[in-house]
């Protein structure tokens, strides 16, 4: 990806222009188009059109010819396509929400001195989440990983996020939560499996996810204007619970650095581990570890935290 004309659109709280609007997007009859998702789509194939030799834009220039390149299909097979943005079942990241809380309350009212042993839960998984929402984005922010099924239209909208950095906010956070719908659903079909529905693996997996839509949250927020930000927000930021801005602005500058998205702890612990393994070299290594950690982290993580909590 480029880092000239890109790198150029990072937000800066010190802008008084709020940058979210970016500008108007007209069809081809003139008129302005106020759906943020077509909207979207119509900067993405601007985009590609103005950038002739980024080859991850090649999917953009192109038309559909036949059935199985349509966006219904590829979307559906999470195939990158012209139709880079489009609209998630927002009612069924709602159905894995309220699922998230039931395991979690459950696990609570059904082990003695649940609240205080969850809170432990929490703490610890607020932490890993940040690392694996980092190594996600890493995944997503290579090129290579556009080719593939499942990832490959998630990873040409990520990289697109760079140059359309406001895309999070224009999109809203029940969509940007709606985006983990596969992941999280291959995430609770795996724990329930390998667990037999076991209380504190179910619980350790919901708490990932609730984690990860804090981590959609987060992100959204580092893109908004300090004007735009509840002073709440500003106070998890700074003390670090929530991402800084100041700290996702340099991911911004040069798309390899600062991967976290949460709250940033682990940006020292991902760079050691891109020093041993290359983002691009080594994409297949950090394809890898996400897929080893959505299949088997909640399992692992429980059987470590049994003891120390307590847990039969």
């Amino acid at each position: 990806m480029g880092k000239g004309a890109a790198a150029s659109t990072a937000v800066k709280d010190s802008e008084k222009e709020d940058p979210l609007h970016f500008k108007d997007a007209q069809g081809k009859d003139g008129t302005k188009i106020q759906d943020p998702i077509l909207r979207l789509n119509h900067w993405a194939q601007e985009i590609a059109q103005k950038n002739p030799k980024v080859k991850e834009y090649d999917l953009l220039r192109t038309k559909p010819s036949g059935f199985w390149d349509s966006p219904d299909v590829c979307i559906a097979l999470g195939l990158a396509n012209p139709t880079v943005y489009c609209r998630r079942w927002e009612w069924f990241m709602a159905l894995h929400t309220i699922n998230a809380f039931a395991w979690i309350f459950y696990f609570m009212y059904t082990q003695p001195q649940g609240v205080i042993k969850y809170a432990a839960i929490l703490l610890a998984i607020w932490f890993y989440a940040d690392l694996k929402g980092g190594m996600l984005h890493v995944v997503l922010d290579t090129p290579s990983n556009i080719k593939f099924p499942v990832i490959g239209c998630a990873s040409l909208e990520f990289q697109l996020h760079h140059a359309i950095p406001q895309d999070i906010v224009m999109k809203g956070f029940p969509q940007a939560c709606s985006d983990l719908n596969p992941i999280a659903s291959y995430a609770f079909i795996l724990v329930a499996l390998e667990s037999w529905f076991d209380p504190l693996s179910m619980t350790i997996a919901e708490t990932i996810l609730l984690c990860s839509y804090a981590g959609q949250y987060s992100h959204q927020a580092t893109h908004k204007v300090a004007s735009k930000r509840p002073e709440w927000v500003k106070f998890l930021q700074n003390v670090g619970i929530l991402l800084p801005p100041s700290v996702h602005r340099k991911h911004h500058q040069t798309h390899d650095v600062d991967f976290a998205i949460l709250n940033g702890w682990s940006n020292p612990l991902l760079s050691q581990l891109l020093k041993i393994f290359p983002q691009k070299s080594c994409s297949h290594v950090w394809l890898g570890m996400f897929l080893f950690a959505t299949a088997f982290d909640s399992v692992i993580l429980a059987y470590a935290m049994r003891p120390v909590l307590g847990v039969v």
